[in-house]
Formats: structure tokens, sequence, C-alpha cells
């Protein structure tokens, strides 16, 4: 259980100003050693985002935690904090299926497209964490649409946003990223291979 609920929304808001006044210190290299300070208070807030019902200090604890993903970056957030454990598409089974969507951390998907900057944006990532799961998801949702039960339709429309949710993130992920150089080459080839297989 969690206490001062009734005031949630101003630490969540203070919280915010404190991550954006350290993204305007314009020291990228060191939100991955600030982190490591953090992780406490991230590991609370995440925790805290399980529970909190749909009201003025839940929209607050998500902006604070884009201004998070701003500061330290996707790739580091969420290996040392949280997890995407975005649905494993290996397998076709309904049930499967849905009880990895309730596990999922999916709702950091829209905050990472509309948090990552310039700073933290990383070709290598999107290629390594998002790109295999994107396409996994895709084929299952295909798979899943060309049958006739209505509930398969029900998921394969949940993956399918997923899946939205995932190329949506590219975009921040293609803006000055700082790997361009060394991870260019082995993505284009990749989406080169997608775009064919259309």
């Amino acid at each position: 259980t969690f206490s001062y609920k009734s005031i949630w929304s101003s630490i969540f808001h203070c919280i915010s100003q404190l991550f954006q006044s350290l993204v305007s210190l314009q020291l990228p290299q060191e939100g991955v050693y600030l982190i490591d300070l953090f992780i406490p208070l991230l590991t609370q807030m995440i925790e805290i985002r399980q529970i909190a019902t749909n009201d003025s200090s839940y929209k607050t604890l998500e902006s604070s935690i884009g201004h998070a993903i701003t500061l330290f970056g996707a790739p580091q957030l969420c290996s040392q904090v949280i997890p995407l454990k975005l649905p494993q598409a290996t397998s076709t089974d309904f049930h499967i299926l849905q009880e990895q969507l309730k596990q999922s951390n999916m709702w950091l998907l829209p905050l990472i497209a509309g948090y990552m900057t310039i700073n933290s944006s990383n070709l290598s990532w999107f290629q390594s964490s998002l790109l295999p799961s994107a396409i996994e998801l895709y084929q299952c949702a295909y798979y899943l649409s060309n049958t006739n039960q209505e509930t398969h339709q029900t998921l394969a429309h949940a993956l399918m946003a997923i899946v939205n949710n995932i190329w949506d993130c590219f975009i921040p992920c293609c803006n000055l990223p700082n790997d361009v150089m060394t991870s260019y080459k082995s993505l284009a080839k990749t989406l080169t291979s997608i775009l064919q297989d259309i």
C-alpha cells in the first residue's frame, strides 16, 4: 500500500520538474549513471502505475515516467527498471497470449514514442528489443484474424495495436540516433527484408 494518495498529483508534478531540470543541464551521458540513484523511486512509481486509477494523479504519474524516459533513455529504463514484457508470439494459444497481455507493460510504448528525444534515441535498441516483437506479433495477429472465432478477432486487434505502438517508437529512434554509424546498415537491411515480405 502507498500513503499520501491525496497529494500524489503534486508529488508526481515535482518529480517531473526534477527530471526536466536534469534534462536541461544537457548532460545526456550522465543519465546512464543517474538512473542508479533513481531506481528505488522509479520502481515505486511503476508499482503505483499498476494500481492507479484514471484520474489526475494517474495522468501526472505517466507524465513523470515520460520525463524519466527523456532523461534516462528508454533502453536504460526498460533494461534496469521496467521491462516491456511484450507478448511472445511463439504460441498462438489464445489463453497464453491473453495472459501475456495482462502481464505486459505495453502502456510504456506510447510514452516512449512521445518522450524519447535526440539524447536517448537508439537504432540498435529498436532493432534488438522492439522490431522482433513487431514482426512476431504482426504474424500472430494475421493468423488470429483469419479464424472465425470472435475472441480471436478481438485478440488480433489488441496485438495489432501493440504493433502500431512499436512502429510509433521507431520515429523518435530515428531522430539523430547516437549509434547511426554502427547500426544503420544492419537495420536498413532488416527493414528492406520486411518491406519485401509485405
